[in-house]
């Protein structure tokens, strides 16, 4: 069980900073406007978000690249304590 959990997350943190497959199957590389829900046409994610502004040469940019890494990197650290703890949990659970 602790196996399966450690693969489910780091599968999920993967996928977290995964962009390049994203844009392989079309998903919209920059999106000016703020979608109204999940049906809407236009989509992206975050680290194409961060692609797409790491490369303006506007300060502003820049800013937001930053503030989107420091969020995918509060995920990615969330993650990865969940499955610790998780798998902790399944250990002292299995053992008995």
């Amino acid at each position: 069980m602790s196996g399966i959990l450690t693969g489910i997350i780091l599968g999920l943190s993967r996928g977290i900073g995964e962009a390049a497959p994203l844009i392989a199957v079309g998903a919209a590389t920059f999106v000016p406007f703020l979608p109204k829900g999940p049906t809407d046409k236009a989509y992206t994610a975050l680290p194409i978000q961060v692609f797409n502004w790491a490369d303006k040469p506007k300060a502003g940019f820049l800013e937001n690249a930053a503030g989107a890494i420091i969020v995918l990197m509060v995920v990615l650290v969330l993650f990865n304590g969940i499955a610790i703890y998780l798998r902790s949990v399944a250990r002292k659970k299995f053992k008995q």
